[in-house]
């Protein structure tokens, strides 16, 4: 008698529930325009998406990073169905055109044959909702499954409240069950201004829009509108941390400085600026300083916005002597660098002490 491998995988392969000669991964503009031209080709076609995503994996930031701020619509699973495919009209048309539309299913894995796998009899996708999981036969494959939130990494990026553009534009339009009053965007390029107008057409605040570049990326017009309704740009700036004090999301901005050619030779700009972000407003650390710990103030609407005389009067003393300066409002010491030559040339050092 033949002895059987173990270990062996011939013979055990699960056989998949059902088989379609194409699967459209993505029900967005690109993946329902190919899935009815293909139906009204008369191929049979299977239209695979996520949405709605199921609560618990709102939660966990899956497959957007959703940033733990959803109503408790998005519990009514019926509810979030409907409105998925309100949002989406193209969605009737694809089932009016014979396409099988499978809405709330998730893809955990394609398998095809390989050089370490030859037993599959044919290609098969992973499929699961929130009630199985089974195997999908197909034989072409179309994934139009879009894009994917990348967040900027910062102190208390991690926390709740930092939405990812898609998550938040998913909230906002798809499920419509954003719950927030005010944001700030980062970024203004499309995306960020896109996300801008969307929260502003839904009653949200804007509190600012940040770009470390030197101008708006965005489309120009875009731009306009915004400033228009009142959304302040911030130029050359960046994000130091985020924080919460007493009782509300704070985010302290920094002003970015010049450097390369945009700078002389040899010189750095000792200008403090404050940068309102999202009710706070933080001073940048000027280039004579060794301490970004600068004082910042509440930044509310109607409050003066301006570099506070310490800390210009903290840069000057720092050019005119190389004696120890500490600026008010710090706990650090201010020193000059007597020349901009040497292996960490523009950046403060402490004098030498003599012997």
């Amino acid at each position: 008698m033949r002895e059987t491998d173990p270990r062996s995988i011939s013979g055990k392969l699960p056989a998949p529930d059902r088989h379609v000669p194409l699967v459209v991964v993505g029900a967005g503009a690109a993946g329902v325009a190919a899935a009815i031209e293909a139906a009204r080709a008369g191929v049979e076609v299977a239209l695979i998406d996520e949405h709605p995503v199921d609560n618990d994996m709102m939660a966990m930031d899956v497959p957007l990073c959703f940033g733990q701020r959803m109503d408790g619509s998005v519990r009514n699973r019926a509810l979030m169905l409907e409105r998925v495919v309100e949002t989406n009209p193209d969605l009737a048309a694809a089932h009016e055109a014979g396409v099988d539309v499978q809405l709330g299913t998730y893809v955990w894995g394609a398998f095809v044959n390989g050089p370490a796998v030859q037993e599959l009899p044919v290609p098969m996708l992973g499929l699961a909702d929130d009630r199985r999981s089974w195997l999908l036969g197909y034989d072409r494959l179309i994934v139009a499954a879009g894009a994917r939130d990348v967040l900027l990494g910062f102190p208390g990026w991690e926390r709740a409240g930092t939405l990812g553009a898609g998550g938040a534009a998913a909230l906002l339009t798809r499920y419509r069950a954003l719950a927030a009053r005010r944001i700030l965007v980062l970024g203004s390029g499309a995306l960020g201004l896109q996300t801008a107008s969307l929260a502003l057409e839904r009653g949200i605040e804007v509190a600012g829009i940040v770009e470390v570049d030197a101008r708006v990326r965005g489309d120009a017009a875009t731009a306009k509108t915004l400033a228009g309704r009142g959304v302040p740009f911030f130029v050359s700036h960046t994000i130091q941390a985020r924080a919460r004090a007493h009782g509300r999301d704070r985010v302290r901005g920094a002003r970015r400085r010049e450097s390369g050619r945009h700078a002389r030779r040899g010189q750095r700009s000792a200008r403090s600026r404050a940068t309102p972000c999202a009710g706070r407003s933080v001073w940048s650390r000027a280039s004579s300083c060794s301490t970004s710990s600068a004082r910042g103030f509440d930044s509310s609407p109607g409050s003066a916005a301006g570099c506070p005389k310490s800390t210009r009067a903290c840069g000057r003393a720092s050019r005119r002597s190389s004696r120890p300066v500490t600026a008010p409002g710090s706990t650090k010491i201010c020193w000059r660098r007597r020349t901009p030559r040497g292996p960490r040339a523009g950046w403060p050092a402490p004098p030498r002490r003599k012997r």
